[in-house]
């Protein structure tokens, strides 16, 4: 869980920061640990931070992320209705017939 104290960042454009792979990459760097991998605050605080001035700017990147995840969102469950149309006609067209 990260809280902000820098109020020139916008939280949701920091979600998606902290979900890039510039971020992701540098995290994977940094933490330690076998089974459950960990990062001190440290570490964290050392993280290569890079925003628009502008929080307006960050808004709309940020919500310009979030709609083409929706977006992803909304595909996926379209693929997966149609996984199960398609397992359904199957089903109908080659029935299980008893050996």
């Amino acid at each position: 869980i990260l809280r902000l104290k820098n109020k020139e960042i916008e939280p949701k454009y920091l979600y998606h920061f902290c979900l890039s792979n510039i971020i992701q990459s540098e995290i994977k760097s940094q933490a330690f640990g076998n089974a459950v991998q960990q990062l001190t605050v440290a570490l964290i605080n050392n993280l290569p931070l890079k925003f628009p001035r502008s929080k307006k700017e960050q808004q709309k990147i940020a919500s310009c992320l979030s709609s083409i995840d929706d977006l992803i969102n909304a595909q996926s469950q379209k693929v997966e209705a149609l996984k199960l149309h398609k397992k359904g006609l199957l089903q109908g067209l080659f029935p299980l017939s008893e050996l």
